[in-house]
């Protein structure tokens, strides 16, 4: 469960980071509103057992300890709607090794020595004019015979620019974008040891998003609003040979000073429902409802990107 949490962890808040946060209203601080409910408290009427939602949680909770981030073995990474290099001796890298034990260790070395490693890239065209549509692809990858961690990650986006006034006299610009994306993941680990042993197997994650933002920037000050939402699908393969899988929808509103986003997993397993609701609002602890009851944000939001999950939307 917690490789599900982590990827609503990362979508929600790489949502929420489109603005600044300094407080929250229901409406993310004016303009948009939410089209959803997304009704955290709803228990689903074949809710998976408690029982059942443990068991798997324990069977993965030591995924870490195997799977090496992106940061070990890839020279650049895709971070949010950019790429970021990674170097040898840095940090980022230094703490991606640390926290592999032996195994994850072997792990690395043979996805280094059998894999081609096909670094993050940024590839941009259009321009930015009224009327015009700039788009951007971001990709990375595994791939190779024999190769034991298959990873594909292509994102799309397009901002198409409906209004672009600009007073220079005045130093006033108002800008309205329409933001739309698609975004897919794979990661699938081939190797039986490293499977059973982080109690996963693969994961895919796809998703459509659409958007609006409305921005005036003067001499003083700049103010904005902006909605974005999405729609797609999240399937993980645990070792076990269960799948959990489901629709997954997503939406955030906010000002240039506030910002709420809500991301809604609604999971099929061989033992039932497994709902997740996840809720980011500025400046406040995130929340996290399973099943329709609150869990420990601290738990289950704390661990971050989980190697088989999202990075960046």
């Amino acid at each position: 469960m917690k490789l599900l949490i982590s990827s609503l962890v990362v979508l929600s808040a790489t949502l929420s980071a489109c603005t600044d946060d300094s407080g929250s209203k229901k409406d993310g601080g004016g303009g948009y509103v939410f089209t959803q409910d997304y009704q955290p408290n709803y228990k689903p009427q074949n809710a998976a057992p408690a029982q059942y939602l443990k068991d798997v949680l324990i069977s993965i909770k030591d995924t870490n300890l195997y799977v090496p981030d992106d940061a070990a073995f890839f020279d650049a990474i895709i971070d949010g709607s950019d790429v970021r290099p990674i170097w040898d001796g840095s940090q980022e890298r230094q703490e991606a090794l640390q926290k592999l034990n032996g195994e994850g260790l072997r792990f690395l070395n043979d996805i280094r020595t059998t894999c081609a490693i096909n670094n993050a890239k940024k590839t941009e065209s259009g321009e930015v004019r009224q009327g015009a549509t700039k788009s951007q692809t971001l990709t990375m990858s595994t791939s190779g015979m024999g190769c034991p961690f298959v990873i594909s990650k292509n994102d799309l986006s397009e901002v198409t620019y409906d209004t672009i006034e600009v007073n220079q006299a005045a130093q006033t610009a108002h800008v309205v974008m329409r933001l739309s994306g698609v975004n897919s993941e794979t990661r699938e680990i081939r190797n039986q040891r490293v499977v059973d042993l982080s109690g996963t197997r693969s994961m895919a994650v796809s998703l459509r998003l659409s958007g609006k933002a409305d921005v005036t920037q003067t001499a003083s000050q700049q103010t904005m609003k902006m909605r974005i939402q999405g729609n797609g699908t999240i399937s993980v393969a645990l070792a076990n040979g269960d799948t959990i899988s489901g629709p997954l929808s997503m939406e955030v509103v906010g000002t240039e000073q506030v910002s709420e986003s809500r991301v809604l997993f609604d999971g099929q397993s061989s033992h039932g429902a497994i709902r997740v609701v996840f809720i980011v609002r500025s400046n406040q602890p995130p929340e996290i409802y399973l099943n329709g009851e609150k869990v420990d944000a601290a738990e289950w939001g704390g661990i971050g990107k989980m190697n088989l999950g999202v990075h960046g939307i």
